[in-house]
C-alpha cells in the first residue's frame, strides 16, 4: 500500500508524513555540525562530507519526480478533502 493510498489520513498528515524523511536528513546533518564544533579534531574531512550528503539527500528527496516525497507533498496539497 502507498502512503497516499491510505483513506484515513488527512491531506495535512500525508504532508507531514512526506516531510519526515527530508527532515531526518537535515536533522543528521545539524547534529553532524554540532557535533564538529563540540570536538572540531574528529575527522573533519569525514563529517563535513556525512554533512553534504545528509544535505543533498534532504534536497533531493524534496524534488517532486515519480516517487519521491517531494511528489507526495505535491499529491497531497493537491488532494482536495
Amino acid at each position: 500500500m502507498v502512503v497516499q493510498d491510505i483513506p484515513y489520513m488527512s491531506r495535512n498528515d500525508h504532508v507531514l508524513l512526506s516531510l519526515a524523511g527530508p527532515a531526518a536528513n537535515f536533522a543528521s546533518a545539524a547534529l553532524l555540525i554540532g557535533v564538529a564544533s563540540i570536538a572540531p579534531d574528529i575527522a573533519p574531512e569525514i563529517v563535513a562530507s556525512l554533512v553534504g550528503i545528509s544535505l543533498t539527500l534532504g534536497i533531493v528527496n524534496l524534488v517532486p519526480f515519480d516517487t519521491s516525497d517531494g511528489a507526495l507533498i505535491v499529491r497531497a496539497l493537491r488532494r482536495t478533502d
